[in-house]
């Protein structure tokens, strides 16, 4: 018997130990596994369109609530608390020279005001919300783990 073999196995593996041609026709084939692995490379952030993705991937799994909490108070602190403030220099901007009396008030100025007010939150909102919504997931994702009493 081979000495790799036990006693007890069923197979006599002698054979291919003691002839060589044998020995060289074995061979053992290992299938491969039947599921294909998805690996997302990570994008390299000193082209432009790889800073773009990286941003994205960052804004992703901010949003999603995949952040540590340290994250999350920096964001807030670096992204939210800027962006309220130019929100609120916007509004202020905006909405001055109506409030104090420069341009007679219509429904077309008013109109045109309200619009371009709009415009002009577009982008800081979205990114503000951007900041809303991941600490909305995070603090959902730690209130469902201390349900399940993880």
């Amino acid at each position: 018997m081979s000495k790799n073999t036990d006693s007890g196995s069923e197979f006599d593996f002698s054979k291919f130990d003691a002839d060589p041609e044998l020995s060289d026709k074995r061979n053992i084939s290992v299938p491969p596994p039947n599921q294909y692995f998805d690996v997302e490379q990570v994008p390299s952030g000193f082209t432009p369109m790889g800073e773009v993705a990286v941003e994205g991937r960052m804004y992703r799994g901010l949003s999603h609530g995949r952040m540590p909490w340290g994250i999350i108070v920096i964001s807030w602190v670096a992204i939210g608390l800027p962006i309220l403030g130019l929100c609120g220099y916007i509004i202020y901007a905006s909405l001055e020279p109506l409030l104090t009396g420069t341009t007679p008030l219509s429904f077309q100025t008013l109109f045109s005001a309200i619009l371009v007010l709009a415009l002009h939150l577009l982008v800081p909102g979205v990114i503000l919300f951007i900041v809303i919504k991941g600490t909305r997931a995070k603090l959902r994702y730690v209130r469902s783990r201390s349900r399940r009493g993880e």
